[in-house]
């Protein structure tokens, strides 16, 4: 946009069209003549500008938390997949003897791709291994173990405080 501006020596009469901003227009006129200052202005404002901004920050507004909450699941999709690729479940498939205690008072489970079995019957079809825990729920009560040793033959249960038993694996399954 130009702006002009037009002046009188002798009337000090002047005349200017402002661009303020970039959707309106407007046009103000300053008189001094004989120690008096007129002014006339008016402002030609275009709502329909206004309202179509609006549209689109809400659509860039909606657009970004979309975008968002989709990376934020990706991310979650992403972080499982690389967890099973690295710590694949099939490494701590087989029977889990709790060790130090009589052989008749030994707990025992199984973990194989079925998911998590005691005394021959499924229990829980997901557990969850993140290399260094793994984390089951039976009867909705959460069940921790921790990794001992890099070969994956040692957890400790970590679920209850007062008593942390050591189970080792006895017989691998693949």
């Amino acid at each position: 946009m130009k702006c002009k501006v037009h002046s009188e020596i002798n009337g000090l009469s002047f005349c200017l069209l402002v661009h303020l901003s970039q959707f309106s227009l407007f046009w103000h006129t300053l008189n001094i003549s004989n120690g008096t200052l007129e002014y006339t202005g008016t402002a030609n404002v275009s709502t329909k500008s206004n309202g179509n901004n609006k549209l689109i920050e809400r659509t860039f507004l909606i657009g970004s938390i979309i975008a968002a909450i989709t990376a934020v699941m990706l991310g979650g999709q992403l972080y499982d997949y690389y967890l099973e690729k690295t710590y694949p479940k099939s490494e701590l498939y087989g029977r889990w003897v709790e060790q130090d205690v009589a052989f008749y008072a030994a707990n025992e489970f199984v973990l194989n791709g079925a998911g998590v079995s005691v005394d021959g019957g499924v229990v829980a079809t997901q557990f969850h291994w993140d290399g260094t825990y793994l984390k089951f729920n039976v009867g909705g009560k959460e069940h921790r173990f921790q990794a001992l040793n890099e070969a994956f033959t040692e957890m400790k249960q970590i679920s209850e405080l007062n008593y942390q038993p050591v189970y080792r694996v006895r017989e691998i399954q693949k």
